[in-house]
């Protein structure tokens, strides 16, 4: 696991470097979590956002909660709420999941009813954005590409200024044991 969001995005000058780190392990092919986390126990301040870990769990219990999180079925983000989805080869897989590499269909929905003017999502893979679009409600972004074993995606959310408002788990590509 490692801790991509501490705190506030901004102004805290850590957390890009969480993320290119979170980037970097996978293009490695380390099967990596990205959590959040704060220790503060006062209200935002002006313009500042804070980060939550959204888990997809067999139910609200502590035991599924933390096994949700222990796998990467979940996505950090400071409001957008969204499902996504990747399939290929019979199986379609969620976050934190893996499949075999080849032809690939992804998609996300956004949510969320109450999104700023000046978000784009965008599906990135190993890396590099391959299809972006402004944010709007109910709004689904689908793509289809190759992929090969080692390869990996996520979705984020940030704003004009480059700022992350949301970002998932990686759904990894190729045989599980290829995975560290």
């Amino acid at each position: 696991h490692i801790e991509v969001w501490n705190g506030p995005w901004t102004p805290c000058t850590k957390n890009p470097g969480g993320v290119a780190l979170f980037y970097q392990w996978l293009d490695r092919g380390y099967r990596m979590v990205a959590t959040c986390g704060t220790d503060t126990h006062r209200l935002a301040g002006e313009g500042q956002r804070f980060g939550f870990n959204v888990i997809k769990a067999k139910d609200n219990t502590l035991s599924a909660l933390l096994d949700g999180l222990r796998t990467g079925e979940s996505y950090i983000t400071s409001g957008p709420l969204l499902a996504a989805r990747a399939s290929g080869s019979g199986q379609s897989v969620t976050f934190g999941d893996c499949l075999p590499e080849g032809e690939i269909t992804a998609t996300c929905v956004l949510h969320d009813s109450d999104l700023a003017d000046d978000l784009t999502l965008s599906l990135i893979h190993c890396g590099t954005v391959i299809a972006s679009a402004p944010c709007a409600s109910g709004m689904e972004l689908t793509d289809t590409f190759s992929t090969s074993s080692g390869d990996w995606i996520t979705w984020e959310i940030r704003d004009r200024a480059g700022q992350l408002h949301m970002i998932t788990n990686a759904i990894r590509f190729g045989r599980e044991e290829a995975w560290r």
